[in-house]
């Protein structure tokens, strides 16, 4: 699998392939949405070296599901001891929501993928505090060497809070497994306004309502925001709740329109002109009143667009 180093995506797993050994499933995943991405790209350039990346790709797959899947979930890592990090019954980390959503979207089996997401919303979803954890059990008194990640306090950032790009991957994995209900629940429980509607909301928060915060905490300090004007996870959510849930999406230069919604809605974009979407379960695919199929092109103007809910 791609090597760990002194960190992945999660910086605070320094001491897990520190010694050159250790390996990331997370980033294995990762490396594999990536290559898809590009690999149209790189065909036109150079075939041969598309050719060669999209066996590794392959490859890199097939070793994942060989060695990093564990009964109902894929693991997080090895680390360069041989200790495993994300396996079912761990005292510490026996699930990483990074390693469940990225299987998916790296193509990987899709009944494993199911099932791992499952598991995830059993043990990582917390409906009373609305946040969906990076990890659970967090790092406290075993002996894993995960790195510095131990130096905070049980559910507090990455050891075992939420942190908000990893609730916001795995809300978008939830929604592509029809799980809509629960990923709506946690796209909300990560907007900052909705955490602010009270004074006795706003005081558990304790964080602004107009920027998004990279962690809210779990454990005893359950339900508060930190690391707000930090994160990059806005855009995310933005990205996630138009593409994902509203399904609009648009290509060539916002040109071409494709709709796969998710909930029933009414809304207007500003789109070469005003656009009106609507959406329900009773609608027809249509522009103008004109049956249509998606992707279609949009022309400047005002125009309504119709769409059945998928």
């Amino acid at each position: 699998l791609i090597l760990m180093g002194i960190c992945d995506w999660n910086d605070a797993f320094s001491a897990v392939g520190a010694k050159g050994k250790g390996e990331s499933v997370f980033s294995t995943f990762l490396y594999v949405v990536a290559a898809k991405a590009f690999l149209p790209i790189l065909r036109t350039e150079n075939p041969e070296a598309a050719t060669r990346l999209e066996q590794t790709a392959k490859e890199l797959l097939a070793n994942a599901e060989a060695h990093a899947f564990d009964v109902d979930r894929y693991l997080r890592a090895f680390c360069d001891g041989g200790e495993v990090l994300g396996k079912a019954g761990n005292e510490e980390c026996s699930i990483d929501i990074l390693s469940q959503a990225f299987a998916l979207f790296a193509g990987a089996d899709r009944k494993r993928c199911e099932i791992a997401l499952q598991t995830a919303k059993k043990e990582l979803y917390d409906p009373r505090h609305r946040i969906l954890k990076l990890f659970s059990p967090p790092f406290d008194r075993g002996s894993s060497p995960a790195g510095y990640i131990r130096g905070y306090p049980p559910g507090l950032r990455e050891n075992g809070g939420q942190y908000t790009h990893a609730a916001l991957w795995g809300a978008k994995a939830l929604l592509e497994i029809g799980e809509t209900d629960t990923a709506l629940e946690i796209l909300q429980g990560a907007n900052p306004l909705l955490r602010n509607l009270s004074s006795v909301d706003a005081s558990l928060y304790r964080s602004e309502p107009y920027a998004m915060c990279a962690d809210i905490y779990s454990g005893q300090h359950a339900g508060r925001g930190g690391w707000s004007f930090y994160t990059g996870s806005g855009a995310w959510y933005y990205k996630i709740f138009l593409e994902d849930v509203l399904g609009i999406r648009l290509s060539m230069g916002n040109r071409i329109l494709s709709m796969y919604p998710r909930i029933s809605y009414q809304a207007v974009l500003r789109y070469h002109g005003k656009l009106t979407v609507k959406v329900s379960p009773h609608e027809e695919d249509a522009l103008d009143g004109v049956p249509v199929t998606f992707p279609l092109a949009i022309p400047d103007g005002d125009h309504t667009v119709t769409a059945r809910l998928r």
